[in-house]
This record gives structure tokens, sequence and C-alpha cells, in this order.
């Protein structure tokens, strides 16, 4: 019987397979669709319903796995998961701010009105979480993904870093092509090769799906990001 990793659907696995080279190697979707044939829409879809995958633990290897995790009682380590997660992604969708300081408005990457500041967590550690959201901003400007339906600004920030984290740490440890892209014949450890055949194995348990999944109830208070007001 053939494998299909996405059920249903018209891409067969070949196709696919490219297409999620295309997401390890952090393609544009419009370079991706040229190289499949398939439809800029339906390619986006599938590299957006791929990111759900990153939270699982084989991507550890990818992925700051502990990235701003604490060892509190679960429903308090929810909220201060949430609280930490919520300024950052205030931040991130504060896209006048973002382009004040890119079109040289303002000399300091942090406003004084900053959310990561209410954190509290010194100006070193500001700087290390507005380069992770900086990063996210320009991979999605790379992919040629703008805004998204029918997710929370809560769990959306958290796909796009987790996102911007694997795909990033995949692509520095990938020896590079004459034109500087990643070069997918390279199976050393951690490389985008290694996280295509990672990804095609979490399909293969669990075939992929383009519906939005069950989000996490006890996230659902938090998802507008209105708790921060």
């Amino acid at each position: 019987m053939t494998l299909r990793l996405i059920p249903f659907a018209k891409i067969d696995d070949e196709t696919l397979g490219r297409i999620m080279q295309g997401f390890c190697c952090a393609e544009p979707i419009a370079d991706i669709a040229h190289a499949t044939g398939v439809s800029a829409k339906t390619c986006r879809s599938i590299i957006l319903a791929l990111r759900f995958r990153l939270f699982e633990e084989r991507f550890d290897h990818w992925r700051e796995a502990r990235f701003l995790r604490t060892s509190l009682d679960p429903k308090l380590e929810m909220i201060v998961q949430a609280t930490v997660y919520g300024c950052l992604a205030r931040c991130y969708f504060n896209r006048s701010c973002y382009t004040n300081y890119q079109q040289g408005r303002r000399q300091a990457r942090q406003c004084k009105s900053c959310p990561v500041r209410t954190l509290g967590m010194g100006a070193d550690y500001d700087d290390i979480l507005l380069y992770h959201i900086d990063l996210i901003h320009g991979l999605y400007a790379v992919l040629g993904i703008g805004g998204e339906r029918n997710v929370g600004k809560l769990t959306l920030f958290r796909l796009r870093l987790a996102h911007t984290q694997v795909v990033g740490e995949a692509c520095e440890a990938t020896r590079r092509l004459r034109d500087d892209t990643p070069d997918f014949t390279d199976e050393s450890p951690r490389t985008v090769r290694m996280l295509h055949a990672q990804i095609i194995r979490s399909l293969e348990q669990q075939p992929l799906t383009r519906r939005m999944p069950e989000l996490n109830p006890a996230l659902a208070p938090f998802e507008d990001l209105t708790f921060l007001e």
C-alpha cells in the first residue's frame, strides 16, 4: 500500500517531500510553488500546518526545548509562560514600533514602553529576546507570509518562534552551496536533511492535516493578550 503523508489530498508524497524540503531550507513560498507546480496558496497551508509538529520532543535537537521553561506548579507555570510569551508577542505584533526602528526613526531597538522590558530580566536578556523576535520578522519576510487568521496571538507567536528556531538552527548546521543556500545533500547531524527526515517520521506516525489542531484550553484566556493590559 502506498504511504500517503497527506491523506485524501491530490498531492503525492514525492511532491510533499519537495515542499517539506522548502520548509526546512526556509525557501520563499513563491519559490516552493514554482519548483513543485503546486499553487502558492496550497504550499502556504502546508508550511503553516507543519509548524505544529515542531513542538514534538523529536525536534528538541533544533528547538530550544527549555526556552523560558520553569519548574513550578503546573497551573502557576502556565500563567508564567503565558505572561512571558505574551509580552514577547505584544512586542512582536507591534509592527509600527518595529518599522520605526527599521526605518531609522528611532536609534534604540527597544522602545521605552517595550513589553519585554516589563519582564524585568535585565538589558542583556532583553537584547537576546529582541534578537529572537527580529529573527522571526526576518524569516517570515523571506517566506512571504503575512497575517494569519483563526489562531490566537499567543499561539501564533509560539508557532512562529518554534518555526524560526528549528529552521534557523538546521540551516546554520548545514554547509552552504555557492549561491549560499543550504546543501540538502549534507547528512551531518542537525542539518536540514536530518530535519526533513524527522518530519517524515512524524508524518508516517500521524499524517498531516491542514485543519487547525485543538489548542490547549488552558491557554484560551491568554490568547488575545488582553490579560496583559
